[in-house]
């Protein structure tokens, strides 16, 4: 008998132990929720932004960013559409805002703000992106299927708190 109940307390222990453990590793696998900077461009002096626009990826390098949207044509689904737009997704706020504060794009700017009119803003997102969640997993094509190419549906900003 006495064999019995240190066999369940082994086995007890064995599974405090493992959940325990889960719940570390889970805990460290919590990622902090990407950001957006999203800007609306219109662009006065195309020379001039071309030469801005060569010197804007070398500002984010440090930061750990992907674009997400950069250029192309927009199509108003309500009211007017904005001439140019760029998505730049970041790891993190910190992240997103440490570029925007940096040296290198600070030395950029004024050549940006020579040639274009822009509002730029950034935006947090609820949760990290989850592939399983609709909010921030993959958009259904059923549901794009019927809409020209490159227009970014508000549905895929869905966990956007707004502006930070």
């Amino acid at each position: 008998m006495k064999t019995n109940h240190k066999l369940a307390l082994a086995v007890l222990a064995g599974v405090s132990i493992g959940a325990a453990g889960a719940e570390v590793i889970h805990a460290q696998q919590v990622k902090t929720p990407p950001a957006y900077v999203i800007a609306e461009v219109d662009v006065a002096d195309p020379t001039t932004m071309q030469k801005y626009a060569e010197k804007v990826p070398e500002t984010l390098a440090p930061f750990s960013y992907h674009y997400l949207v950069r250029g192309g044509k927009t199509r108003a689904l309500e009211g007017e559409a904005p001439k140019r737009i760029v998505v730049i997704a970041f790891d993190s706020a910190e992240n997103a805002r440490g570029w925007y504060d940096s040296p290198a794009y600070e030395a950029i700017k004024p050549i940006r703000q020579s040639a274009a009119k822009r509002r730029l803003w950034k935006a947090q997102t609820l949760r990290p992106l989850d592939p399983a969640h609709p909010a921030t997993g993959p958009v259904n094509s059923h549901l794009t299927a019927h809409l020209p190419a490159g227009i970014v549906m508000p549905w895929r900003m869905s966990g956007i708190a707004g502006t930070t």
